[in-house]
């Protein structure tokens, strides 16, 4: 039996090792090379490509890390499907989604490959030492085939058929949803125990001899009491990317599930705080700062003591308690780049053409919304390309949320033109938004989902940023916020590659923008701000940047909304929601956005509308977990008083801001666009589901989104 191993990461590398240690005929391939070594030492043959790695196999294994990943690797263009032999089978063990495996059988016609889908459990450990467990979806004749093989990589009794496609992946995401969910209930409840008096040992002991004992409880979080290891050789950005499937799933067979939610977001929290290599049981860790001790078992007979620890979140009102300030400076990281290099000047929208040419390009797609179609500043952006000889083409389709049929429409026009171009985003949060996923669709042939933002995709075509309106600052990062239409949820699409290459900031091209939108792209740019300084992130770099934005929106929105031909108002709000950009590139967004973006998705409430309709009920809500900070914000908006409370102060801040959406007259209630109580537990779910939820400072459950919602009805 000649066998394919394509995908040699922390889990690949050591099965396919096992593979070929036991003799196999194997040949492996991965984009690291030199991921092969421990393989190839034992015979296996190294491919120069995952086709012809596959070309004469009887068998095809993949281990890859995300859905979107295995359907390119499959259904890519000179992919693996296609230089697959006819009736060889393919083993797919990656963590992944029936989906993806149906959209590979529509592809097989009458080629008569078979598939089976073999997720496994057991991580790298259970990798290395041959005992994984693996679940196995399909026809069981195909399994008896493949079963001496998988014997080899997993405990043969746990080599487990259950049931037809697409059962061992659900099996294994309900698997990982499960033990997350579990790890969660054990760190508060050891932490609320200790935190209440009860001795550690003690309390294991207990909880061990009781009905709510798990191998969890009794095996790893032992394991994790003595040593204070959090890594079980899986990390969190794989964790978090797990109950991201689980959650989808669960959306997909119409089931709610609010308490895997909640996990999902602290696991998104944990993420925020101690970075994407961290162990999967960091939400432990997590806990333990929160309560600001140490749960550790003794090192010495008789001593039960938990140690303290720096808390990083405290409910007490004065300012020392909050997320921020509690933090030592030595023990925060704050990423400060990179940056996209910037022009900032009136009338800088000339250097277009020199930028254009800097990357030995000489052909432009134009990617806009469609309130600038037809406009008079659009022809006289391509007037001045075309002036200076540079070929032009115009994509004006993007919605004011754009949607993923926005994106493969314009995709679709980049690769008509060839590869040789700079996609010029032009306008608003949405035209910027949508040049990324449409830079990154154009050079990776992907749609859909299947652009979730991920540092495995092929470089996107160069950008070059030309923002029009003075909220968004989404030339600052290497994401877009986009619409699937078929789920009416939002998602995150993007890379590292997708960051604009260079911006233009003339406040010129903002003179236009009516009112209204006037008025939405800066409560954007201020919501920015605001929950930037409220993070559990928030760093002293993005507090200067925060609290200088709150005083620009605070003082020239209305001006600007009052007469748009004001250009110093237009200057320092464009300004400002650059600089609101570059500081939430350090500490996210929080619960405004989370609840905005699925008020969009659902509702398609223009974006800083939806902001502005729960802004001032967050803030209260966020308020006995943030007062002190939110105090400080007082002096920016012009309300504080040296002899008030920090109460006093606190309340002001919130009072000043709804007074702003009021002085610009933004929509207040949530029946303007039709939505009514009943829409209020959708809303809130996929607002619990949004990862900006793990930087907000005082998390909060369905009912409590729902109840904030309800304020705006």
């Amino acid at each position: 039996m000649r066998v394919a191993f394509i995908g040699l990461g922390h889990m690949g590398g050591p099965m396919s090792r096992n593979l070929a240690q036991a003799g196999v005929d194997l040949t492996v391939y991965d984009l690291n090379r030199n991921a092969a070594v421990p393989a190839v030492s034992h015979g296996a043959r190294l491919a120069d490509s995952a086709a012809e790695a596959v070309r004469q196999a009887d068998v095809v294994i993949t281990m890859l890390p995300t859905p979107g990943v295995v359907e390119s690797v499959m259904l890519d263009p000179g992919g693996v499907l296609a230089a697959m032999p006819e009736r060889s089978l393919w083993v797919d063990m990656s963590t992944s989604v029936p989906a993806v495996a149906e959209r590979v059988r529509g592809r097989i016609g009458s080629r008569g490959i078979r598939v089976l889908d073999a997720p496994v459990s057991g991580m790298s450990k259970g990798a290395a030492a041959g005992t994984l467990q693996i679940f196995v979806g399909g026809d069981p004749a195909d399994l008896a085939e493949v079963r001496p093989l998988l014997n080899i990589m997993g405990d043969p009794d746990q080599v487990l058929h259950v049931g037809g496609p697409g059962a061992g992946y659900v099996t294994k995401l309900m698997i990982n949803l499960l033990w997350f969910t579990q790890l969660v209930g054990i760190a508060e409840v050891l932490t609320v125990g200790v935190r209440a008096g009860v001795d550690l040992p003690v309390l294991h002991r207990s909880l061990v001899a009781s009905p709510a004992n798990s191998v969890l409880l009794q095996k790893d979080v032992l394991s994790l009491l003595h040593d204070g290891d959090y890594d079980e050789g899986f990390v969190l950005a794989l964790a978090c990317k797990d109950l991201a499937l689980a959650l989808d799933l669960a959306r997909e067979v119409q089931v709610p599930v609010e308490l895997s939610a909640l996990v999902g977001q602290i696991y998104q929290r944990a993420r925020a705080s101690f970075g994407d290599l961290a162990g999967e049981m960091s939400p432990v860790k997590l806990y333990e700062q929160i309560a600001g001790i140490e749960l550790r078992m003794p090192a010495e007979p008789g001593d039960t003591r938990a140690r303290a620890v720096t808390p990083v979140w405290k409910s007490d009102q004065e300012e020392q308690s909050t997320p921020a300030s509690s933090r030592r400076l030595t023990d925060v990281r704050v990423d400060l780049g990179p940056f996209p290099p910037a022009k900032f000047a009136v009338g800088a929208i000339s250097e277009l053409p020199a930028l254009v040419r800097r990357f030995g390009y000489e052909r432009v797609l134009v990617v806009t919304d469609t309130g600038l179609r037809g406009s008079r500043m659009l022809q006289s952006v391509t007037d001045l390309l075309a002036h200076a000889g540079l070929a032009t083409a115009v994509f004006a389709e993007v919605h004011p949320n754009p949607t993923t049929h926005d994106l493969e429409a314009g995709s679709r026009m980049a690769c008509d033109l060839g590869p040789d171009i700079v996609l010029l985003a032009l306008g608003g949060g949405s035209a910027l938004d949508a040049a990324k996923g449409i830079a990154l669709a154009a050079t990776n042939r992907r749609s859909g989902r299947d652009l979730t933002w991920s540092e495995n995709f092929v470089s996107a075509l160069p950008i070059v940023a030309v923002p029009t309106t003075s909220g968004t600052g989404a030339e600052c990062n290497d994401f877009g916020v986009v619409t699937d239409p078929d789920t009416h949820r939002k998602f995150y699409v993007g890379s590292p590659t997708c960051l604009a290459r260079s911006v233009i900031l003339d406040p010129e091209l903002t003179l236009t923008l009516p009112p209204g939108p006037t008025a939405a792209s800066g409560v954007d740019c201020l919501t920015h701000a605001l929950e930037s300084y409220l993070s559990i992130r928030a760093n002293p770099w993005a507090d200067g940047l925060d609290l200088h934005v709150v005083r620009l929106v605070s003082r020239y929105l209305r001006r600007a909304v009052r007469d748009g031909r004001d250009l110093e108002a237009r200057s320092n709000l464009l300004l400002a929601a650059h600089m609101a950009g570059q500081a939430m590139r350090t500490t996210g967004l929080g619960i405004i956005h989370g609840i905005g973006h699925p008020l969009g998705g659902r509702h398609d409430v223009p974006h800083g509308v939806a902001l502005s309709l729960v802004l001032a009920e967050c803030l209260r809500f966020n308020e006995p977990a943030c007062m002190g900070r939110l105090a400080k914000l007082a002096e920016p908006l012009a309300v504080h008083s040296s002899s008030g409370s920090v109460a006093r102060n606190a309340g002001a801040a919130i009072a000043a801001a709804e007074q702003l959406l009021n002085d610009v007259s933004m929509p207040s209630s949530l029946q303007d666009f039709s939505i009514t109580v009943e829409d209020l537990p959708a809303i809130a779910e996929d607002a619990l589901a949004d990862p900006v939820m793990a930087n907000t400072p005082r998390p909060p459950s369905a009912a409590d989104i729902q109840q904030i919602l309800s304020a705006a009805l």
